[in-house]
């Protein structure tokens, strides 16, 4: 089976990683809910850039750091992440998005969907950027299906 170049970059750390062909990255903690959402984006008109399930990198900020950089630098018209921890901490995911938009510079629309630890932390951190927070998973993927339209 081939692998491209960015999906071995991608799986370097451990994680699935897929290019799609669409416009909307697409990054989440879980199999489960990147499934879910890759089906939403398609079913409201929109299409998936690409996909990564980021397992247990999500207790690992800088990992998490190089792989939003190495997405973005793929230049998505917007980014997608759609979280939902029981355990982990939110303002770690958020902390990790923050740095890597500042390193790329980018103005691409981030919308993220998130629920569970360190909630309003996640919030405080994210005020540094230009971002759409959304509860609802229906509602995250249509706002990033109007984003790029």
């Amino acid at each position: 089976d081939y692998v491209s170049p960015w999906e071995a970059g991608i799986n370097r750390f451990g994680v699935s990683g897929v290019r799609l062909g669409g416009v909307i990255a697409l990054l989440t903690n879980g199999a489960g809910v990147g499934m879910a959402s890759i089906d939403t984006i398609k079913d409201i008109g929109g299409s998936v850039h690409s996909f990564v399930d980021m397992g247990a990198l999500v207790y690992q900020k800088e990992a998490m750091t190089e792989i939003i950089t190495a997405i973005i630098e793929e230049k998505p018209k917007a980014f997608l992440f759609s979280f939902f921890f029981q355990v982990a901490s939110c303002e770690m995911i958020a902390q990790a998005v923050v740095e890597a938009v500042r390193l790329t510079g980018s103005k691409i629309p981030i919308i993220i969907r998130a629920r569970g630890q360190k909630l309003q932390e996640a919030q405080d951190v994210l005020s540094a950027i230009d971002h759409i927070l959304l509860d609802d998973f229906t509602e995250a993927c249509v706002a990033a299906v109007e984003a790029v339209k």
